[in-house]
């Protein structure tokens, strides 16, 4: 399933009960569960060899695609970071080396999106590892990648595509504005913070719906707006408009971030659950959404949408397979035991997991 003819997928089943390897359950808590989660995805995908990750179970090829494994290597340091693991920490750089060795020059990759996706995750590398080679490898991608995707067409943004400019779509913007505020953050540069502000307004005035908080996907070059809205696009808007309220405490960011949230939790959450969007690029996308919000909902007064993920989790939980403790697409059902659930996919549902295990 490509960008191009994504659709939803909902698929059918029952719940499931885990089959522990030593039949015995070890304490039943959130933290735990996060842990178990954790480690299962690991035994299915983690390659000792390659020191990636599979994108299906016990296959190492294809390889998993550029942009979705900068979310897995996210849900890896997710994992460095909670469970504090030697195991865990060296798989951190260990996946970075070897995706570097087998991509070294990024400019091949004509999505502007997948580019972005990397720079937020080598800042937060940098943050774990304090290695510099991760901030200057950000630092540098992403300064050229602004002066070579960003005009004032269209009233301004990033271009999606770099080898043919034809929209400018929330998925490279959001996480353009996420890359500048980190960016900002690491290197105490004000000019980031700058080109943040004036990417959010862009962004704000031409895609996003101030009284519903629907982010729409894109605008082309004929200034039709598409009116799709993904679960990831809200939450990289939830994003962007945290960081500008930590920076400036103006609180109409925080008003912005609030009402987007409210519209993936009511609209893109039926029954309360976030829907499942189909495997491919799809399968990453509730990750991307449930690491944003859960940013908002360690914040004061915004108990709901800790309560939502909780029961996001807890319904997740309960619907993995029995037989190797994967999750798949759609957390209400339990996939089936033929289903290939593909690594991003079953990573979203350990990212959810992990972070929701966190929250009081």
């Amino acid at each position: 399933m490509t960008r191009r003819d994504f659709l939803p997928l909902l698929l059918g089943a029952a719940l499931p009960r885990f089959a522990w390897a030593d039949d015995t359950a070890p304490e039943d808590t959130p933290a735990a569960r996060a842990r178990t989660a954790w480690r299962a995805f690991c035994a299915a995908y983690w390659n000792p060899e390659s020191h990636l990750f599979n994108k299906v179970k016990d296959r190492p090829r294809p390889p998993l695609d550029f942009w979705l494994t900068a979310q897995v290597w996210d849900c890896a340091m997710d994992a460095a970071e909670h469970f504090n693991d030697a195991e865990d920490k060296r798989r951190v750089t260990d996946l970075f080396d070897a995706f570097l060795a087998r991509h070294r020059y990024w400019k091949r990759n004509p999505y502007n999106d997948d580019i972005c996706w990397w720079t937020i995750a080598c800042t937060r590398a940098y943050r774990i590892t304090h290695e510099e080679r991760f901030l200057q490898r950000a630092k540098r991608v992403f300064d050229d990648l602004s002066v070579r995707e960003s005009d004032s067409q269209l009233g301004g943004g990033f271009w999606w595509r770099s080898d043919e400019h034809t929209s400018k779509n929330a998925c490279v913007n959001g996480p353009a504005i996420i890359t500048a505020m980190e960016l900002a953050d690491l290197t105490h540069e004000n000019r980031y913070v700058t080109q943040a502000t004036e990417l959010y307004a862009w962004l704000r005035k031409t895609l996003f719906n101030a009284e519903t908080g629907a982010v729409r996907d894109n605008i082309n070059r004929r200034h039709r707006v598409a009116p799709m809205c993904f679960t990831y696009n809200q939450g990289t808007f939830i994003g962007a408009a945290l960081r500008l309220y930590r920076q400036t405490q103006q609180p109409d960011y925080l008003q912005d971030a609030r009402t987007a949230a409210a519209f993936l939790c009511k609209y893109l959450a039926p029954r309360g659950t976030l829907r499942g969007e189909g495997q491919g690029d799809g399968g990453a996308f509730k990750g991307i959404a449930v690491r944003y919000l859960t940013e908002l909902a360690r914040l004061p007064e915004n108990e709901t949408f800790a309560a939502f993920l909780k029961k996001n989790a807890q319904t997740a939980w309960d619907n993995r397979r029995a037989s190797d403790g994967l999750i798949g697409p759609d957390w209400s059902r339990r996939p089936p035991d033929q289903m290939a659930i593909e690594c991003q996919t079953a990573a979203s549902a350990v990212v959810l997991l992990i972070l929701a295990s966190g929250l009081k």
